[in-house]
C-alpha cells in the first residue's frame, strides 16, 4: 500500500541521513558513478550527414543554458544531477517535472515521492501509487497524480511526457521504486552503527 511504501521510504531516509555507514556508502557510490558529473555535448550522429558546425554550436548553447539554469552541475547548491542520484538510492526513485516557463525555456522541478498519490475514488487497476496505467499494460506509465498542498486536496495529473520517473530495485512492471536502505540492508547498517557506538 502507499502507507507501507511511505514507511519503508521513511526508514531508509532516516538511516541515509543519520547513519555514518549509510552516508559514507552513498558518498562513495555517488563519487564512483558520477565523479565530477557527466558531460553533455551536441554531436552529429552520422558522419556522412554531418551537421554544420554552426548548428552544433547553437544546440550546445541551448544545452549549456538548460544545464546552468536548472543547476544541473551545481553552483549555489549541490548539482541536481548528483542530488537525483542520491535520491534514487535513498528513496528508491525520483520524480523530475519538466515544464515550459513564460519565456519558452524548459524548467525542472523535483517532486517528492510523498506527493505522488492515488487520486480519491479511482479504480486501482488504472490508478495506484499515484501512477496511471492502462489496466492491460502495467509497464507503460501514462500519468502521475501530484498533490501540491499539505492536506492533499489540491492535486494535478501530469502526463508521463512531463514527468521523468526513475525507480530502483524493482522490475519494470512495478509502479514505484524501493529504497536501497530497506529490509536486510536497513538492519545491517543499523546494527553496525549500534556496535560502533
Amino acid at each position: 500500500t502507499e502507507s507501507e511504501l511511505a514507511l519503508i521510504r521513511m526508514q531508509g531516509r532516516i538511516l541515509a541521513q543519520t547513519n555514518t555507514y549509510a552516508i559514507g556508502l552513498l558518498e562513495g557510490l555517488t563519487s564512483y558513478v558520477l565523479a565530477d558529473g557527466f558531460t553533455y555535448k551536441a554531436t552529429t550522429r552520422h558522419r556522412e550527414n554531418a551537421a554544420p558546425e554552426e548548428l552544433l554550436e547553437a544546440v550546445q548553447d541551448i544545452i549549456d543554458d538548460f544545464l546552468e539554469r536548472n543547476g544541473w552541475g551545481g553552483g549555489a547548491e549541490p548539482g541536481l544531477e548528483e542530488e537525483l542520484f542520491w535520491r534514487s538510492c535513498e528513496d528508491g526513485e525520483f520524480f523530475l517535472l519538466h515544464y515550459v516557463d513564460p519565456d519558452g525555456n524548459t524548467e525542472l522541478r523535483v517532486v517528492e515521492p510523498d506527493q505522488v498519490v492515488q487520486p480519491p475514488s479511482t479504480d486501482p487497476r488504472e490508478w495506484s501509487f499515484g501512477v496511471r496505467v492502462d489496466p492491460a499494460d502495467q509497464q507503460k506509465h501514462l500519468g502521475y497524480n501530484t498533490v501540491w498542498d499539505e492536506l492533499g486536496m489540491e492535486s494535478k495529473e501530469y502526463d508521463a511526457d512531463a514527468m521523468l520517473h526513475m525507480r530502483r530495485n524493482v522490475k519494470r512492471t512495478v509502479k514505484r521504486g524501493v529504497t536501497d536502505f530497506s529490509f536486510d540492508t536497513l538492519d545491517a547498517l543499523y546494527i553496525a552503527g549500534r556496535l560502533r557506538r
